[in-house]
């Protein structure tokens, strides 16, 4: 018998190494929001940095047209001020639609996928751009009131500023879209 295993089981026990831990490096302290937040951006920054400079302005503008869907799109006699992701969500899918491409062409796709994604962000970026155009007269809607030779318009619905500031943002993600189609040879 090992000489190890004729001691007392007591004995064994205080004399054997002490185990260490599971995880014997020690843990790192937590990153705290501010440092989090830091990263965050380095990371944003250098994935912009990366982006050719039509891919630049087509996540810009696409990124200002989601921020405009914050703003009021229209108004309404009944409900007042309707914000843009209430009343353009197709807009929010598109943008997030023509994001999602620029992000995976970024990230050096294949060159068939990537002639794809190319023609994914024209057309993610026209949808929204044509939605954003229809919306506006979508959104004018006038009655008229005829009584004593006069004509009175009365309006029930009208465009709001966040519904022209979407359709400029739309306008320039579909022309920064544009200079990607070019195919590289």
């Amino acid at each position: 018998m090992p000489e190890r295993l004729r001691k007392p089981a007591k004995e064994r026990r205080e004399t054997a190494e002490p185990r260490a831990p599971y995880l014997s490096d020690p843990l790192l302290p937590a990153p705290t929001p501010g440092e989090s937040a830091r990263n965050a951006a380095e990371d944003l920054t250098s994935f912009v940095a990366s982006l050719s400079p039509a891919d630049r302005w087509a996540a810009g503008a696409t990124s200002l047209l989601l921020l405009t869907l914050a703003l009021p799109w229209r108004w309404t006699r009944d409900d007042e001020e309707i914000i843009g992701i209430i009343a353009a969500w197709p807009v929010l899918l598109l943008g997030a639609a023509v994001l999602a491409f620029v992000y995976l062409r970024a990230r050096r796709a294949g060159a068939a996928l990537d002639r794809r994604l190319r023609l994914g962000q024209l057309a993610a970026s026209a949808g929204a751009a044509l939605f954003a155009g229809i919306y506006l007269p979508w959104a004018s809607q006038t009655h008229s009131l005829r009584a004593l030779g006069r004509s009175i318009a009365i309006v029930e619905s009208s465009p709001q500023i966040g519904a022209y500031l979407g359709l400029v943002c739309a306008l320039a993600a579909l022309f920064a879209a544009f200079p990607a189609i070019k195919v590289d040879r």
